[in-house]
């Protein structure tokens, strides 16, 4: 694919790029943060699981345990 050389910036005598996403940048990025997104919401659904089962077989040291003694 044939690009156009860069432009003139008026203001400073810099060169500026342009830069253009094509479609399939487009999606390529799309689903790396879909990719990311699941993960995370797998990840917290996950670390919920594992603090339930912690809490659960927890011992009763709890205040409540102390009073039924």
């Amino acid at each position: 694919m044939l690009r156009l050389p860069p432009k003139r910036a008026p203001r400073n005598n810099g060169m500026v790029k342009e830069m253009a996403m094509t479609r399939t940048d487009v999606k390529k990025v799309a689903w790396t943060l879909r990719l990311i997104g699941y993960g995370m919401l797998f990840g917290a659904f996950a670390l919920m699981l594992l603090s339930g089962q912690h809490t659960a077989a927890a011992p009763g040291s709890s205040a409540s345990a102390r009073l039924v003694k």
